[in-house]
């Protein structure tokens, strides 16, 4: 009886420069897609096969997952193989299964290529990207202060390149102006759907690169709302905008203008940092 692929190819001679399909997804294995068409119910195990089951309780295998980049097929359409028989040809079940961008983890077509062979698209929020959901932030820049107006937070959306998106902490002070890289935005978002950001400056405290996640939430302005560091040197931030309300958002001039005028006010900087506390997560906006 067939095993998963990843159990047993591992005699591949180096001569065939075999590329571990499942590296850039590796977040997935063990988790499942589904997808119920009828009385039929498709399952997906990552990384290990696709079945199909009647609504007798019948179970069919589609195929096991081949850990094997197939050559001319893009990183995220995956090969599985050796299922069980097909009756009309007397040839192993087999198909492909292509990930693409969507709200959550599911199955969502399931389509014959030939007799025996299937075509299964399945969706999940790692596969979007920034420009794609979010085409808004595209070459703008974001910042707020803390309230001591010791520390400048700024995010740099979506420049030209991953090493252009920045997100930078800083103060300035004369001699003593000082600034730390966050990390650079990532392409791809996570799987709540938040902005990544990666390889910042290296943490004091634990020798690690600084880095962290942004959300997007509805706002009547474009503003920094939270800046939290949830442990040391990861931070989770939050920015506000209009065009990520599903509705119109109803907003008070009035108030609007008092935001603008508390941003302004925050930016005047002093000449003293203010005392941290070592307790986390800790609100770095009003310390």
């Amino acid at each position: 009886m067939p095993v998963p692929f990843w159990l047993i190819r591992q005699d591949v001679p180096n001569a065939y420069q075999v590329q571990n399909a499942f590296y850039d997804f590796y977040y997935l294995r063990n988790k499942q897609a589904s997808l119920v068409d009828g009385d039929l119910t498709y399952t997906a195990t990552f990384w290990e096969g696709v079945k199909v089951v009647d609504g007798s309780g019948n179970s069919i295998q589609l195929g096991y997952f081949n850990p094997i980049s197939p050559k001319g097929l893009p990183s995220n359409v995956f090969i599985f193989e050796y299922g069980d028989k097909f009756p009309a040809t007397g040839k192993y079940r087999e198909g492909q299964l292509e990930l693409q961008c969507g709200d959550n983890l599911e199955i969502v077509s399931v389509s014959d290529i030939t007799p025996g062979r299937v075509r299964i698209i399945a969706t999940t929020p790692e596969r979007c990207t920034v420009h794609k959901l979010h085409p808004y932030l595209k070459a703008s820049s974001v910042a707020a202060s803390d309230n001591s107006a010791f520390w400048t937070y700024k995010i740099n959306f979506l420049r030209h390149s991953a090493s252009a998106s920045p997100v930078y902490q800083f103060h300035s002070d004369g001699v003593n102006s000082k600034r730390h890289l966050l990390g650079n935005i990532e392409e791809l978002l996570d799987s709540e759907k938040n902005i990544k950001f990666s390889n910042g400056d290296m943490c004091e405290g634990t020798r690690a690169h600084r880095q962290g996640t942004i959300k997007l939430e509805c706002g009547c302005s474009y503003e920094i709302s939270k800046v939290s560091e949830v442990k040391y040197c990861v931070y989770e931030m939050v920015v506000a905008h209009p065009a990520a309300c599903q509705e119109t958002p109803k907003c008070d001039a009035a108030e609007k203008k008092e935001k603008l005028m508390d941003t302004k006010r925050g930016m005047v900087q002093l000449d003293h940092e203010p005392v941290l506390s070592s307790s986390f997560p800790r609100d770095l906006l009003h310390v």
